[in-house]
């Protein structure tokens, strides 16, 4: 299957309501995307669970679970991001948005590396100018990303409190009318359902995201 870039502009979604209250909202722009390949190696569908034995490297060298990011009664947003995508680095406010968002919503967030040879001080550098406070994670030989089957530089999985994939793709909407208005950002429609505690997250994955091909 392949992916195609496209122009898009975009505006933020309305604020949504849930049985405990009123989530947040966004506002914005927004730029392109493609689509590459599906992995040949096994990897996660959606619904299913992330094993708890998944390992990643942390900035002081520790081998860690990834799943330790989160508590049991999180949700865990895993942004895999690089240094080396120039899409990537018009995204970080986005990101910050996001982060800024739901981070009071009972949802962890931690930032993952997996390119070869990615300077890792890059990512820290661009993150904390971003004023990103969530750890950022290494996926030394892109295991991880290949069992989450990540396709695409900055792309977004969502799980939730069981550490079910619930999303796997764009933080924004894919495809849109030229000159036209999208109508929300994929990943948060996802976890608005999430936090909602809807069983189906609307476009769990969808078909494109925006962004570099990865790996």
């Amino acid at each position: 299957m392949k992916k195609y870039w496209v122009l898009i502009l975009w505006l933020g979604l309305p604020l949504a309501a849930h049985a405990q209250g009123v989530l947040p909202g966004t506002d914005d722009k927004k730029p392109e995307r493609v689509l590459v390949s599906s992995p040949t190696v096994p990897y996660l569908l959606i619904g299913e669970e992330m094993p708890s034995k998944w390992t990643v490297t942390d900035m002081n060298g520790e081998i860690r679970s990834l799943a330790s990011y989160k508590t049991s009664l999180e949700i865990l947003v895993i942004e895999f991001v690089s240094s080396e995508c120039p899409y990537n680095q018009t995204s970080w406010r986005d990101l910050k948005k996001f982060y800024e968002a739901y981070k009071d919503w009972k949802v962890a967030f931690v930032a993952v590396s997996s390119g070869k040879g990615e300077r890792v001080q890059d990512l820290i550098d661009a993150m904390a100018k971003a004023g990103l406070p969530y750890p950022l994670v290494r996926d030394k030989n892109g295991e991880i990303a290949r069992g989450l089957k990540i396709t695409g530089i900055p792309e977004i999985v969502i799980l939730d409190e069981d550490q079910m994939v619930r999303y796997r793709g764009a933080l924004h909407d894919a495809i849109q009318t030229p000159g036209k208005r999208p109508k929300t950002w994929d990943a948060k429609k996802a976890i608005n359902a999430v936090i909602g505690h809807v069983d189906s997250v609307p476009e769990a994955e969808p078909t494109t995201f925006i962004g570099c091909p990865w790996p």
